[in-house]
């Protein structure tokens, strides 16, 4: 059975949603082929993305708007100007890196009251992810939507406050 879903298109709204209205400056990290950056370009009046694979970089620059920049770095050791956005995004890139360093460093490119969101996918090199992977292989169906081991959450989705160590299973769509 084939299916259209794509994980990271299925996350652009809810971070779409998270760009403060009138940003000046964005930061898309770990930017891919430039998908959200593109979709970003429309509600602030500048992106920056970024990404440390060179062939996605050169995807991400064809076809970006004029107030996108798109750079080829890694987002530990990326120079960019503390306290210089209003938002930094990044969607599934936060499992590629070392959590912590990575959400610190993010979280110092933020203007005082602006908005750091993520979409992390699992990491399989820790233990309690194992569940997850076997249920999101097992669960024909998923939505990429989660509920938590007591049901499913509000609208579908694992509460943004629920803990990253809280197995949850991947819920159908409805």
């Amino acid at each position: 059975m084939g299916t259209d879903w794509d994980h990271n298109a299925w996350y652009h709204r809810l971070l779409l949603r998270q760009v403060p209205p009138g940003a000046g400056r964005v930061l898309d990290v770990g930017c891919g082929a430039g998908a959200l950056a593109r979709e970003l370009a429309a509600r602030a009046g500048r992106v920056d993305a970024l990404d440390r694979d060179p062939a996605m970089v050169a995807l991400a620059r064809t076809g970006a708007p004029a107030n996108v920049t798109v750079r080829e770095a890694d987002a530990l050791t990326v120079d960019l100007p503390a306290g210089g956005y209003d938002a930094v995004l990044s969607l599934s890139t936060l499992h590629h890196l070392p959590p912590a360093v990575a959400l610190t460093r993010m979280a110092g490119w933020l203007r005082p009251g602006g908005v750091l969101a993520a979409v992390a996918l699992p990491r399989t090199d820790l233990p309690v992810d194992v569940p997850v992977e076997l249920a999101a292989v097992a669960g024909t169906g998923c939505s990429g939507r989660r509920s938590s081991p007591g049901g499913p959450s509000p609208a579908g989705r694992c509460s943004p406050s629920s803990p990253a160590t809280t197995p949850c299973r991947c819920a159908t769509r409805s």
